[in-house]
């Protein structure tokens, strides 16, 4: 009996110990992504319920810390997000004005590009799991880069 509390006692700890490390990994990689998502990016492509999006075009994004600012021909949106770079594909939640208005999404970002796919009608549809956009939907999805830094 003895020994198969030690053993339950031994396998307790492993696990938390395991759980544990995987909670600082996931904090390291939400800053990571958090720090790479920051600055101004410019859409290059854009599209939205299986068609091009033509009032995103020439939009610029600015991100500064978790709160973001899109400019486009028609106006300006401000909002908040929260990244989960633990799932696959990665995770955004992009937050509205409204406490109940989230648009649940997916991200890819590196240092030069950005991808973002998400549901605009706040939680309807879920999550999308690839970077396309369909007909009678209302997922959004916006292709950015870094903009050109001009010689002088």
């Amino acid at each position: 009996m003895g020994c198969s509390r030690r053993f339950l006692l031994a396998l307790g700890l492993l696990l938390l110990t395991a759980a544990l490390g995987t909670t600082a990994d996931d904090k390291d990689k939400e800053k990571e992504d958090t720090k790479m998502f920051q600055g101004v990016w410019v859409v290059t492509a854009a599209d939205f319920a299986g068609a091009k999006d033509s009032d995103s075009q020439d939009a610029t994004l600015t991100i500064d810390g978790g709160k973001f600012t899109i400019k486009t021909a028609k106006g300006e949106h401000r909002g908040t997000f929260r990244l989960d770079p633990k799932k696959k594909p990665k995770a955004i939640d992009i937050l509205g004005p409204k406490e109940d208005q989230v648009g649940l999404g997916i991200y890819e970002v590196t240092a030069d590009s950005l991808k973002i796919c998400w549901d605009q009608q706040d939680k309807a549809s879920g999550r999308p799991t690839e970077f396309v956009t369909k007909a009678n939907t209302d997922l959004r999805l916006l292709v950015l880069k870094r903009p050109e830094k001009k010689k002088e």
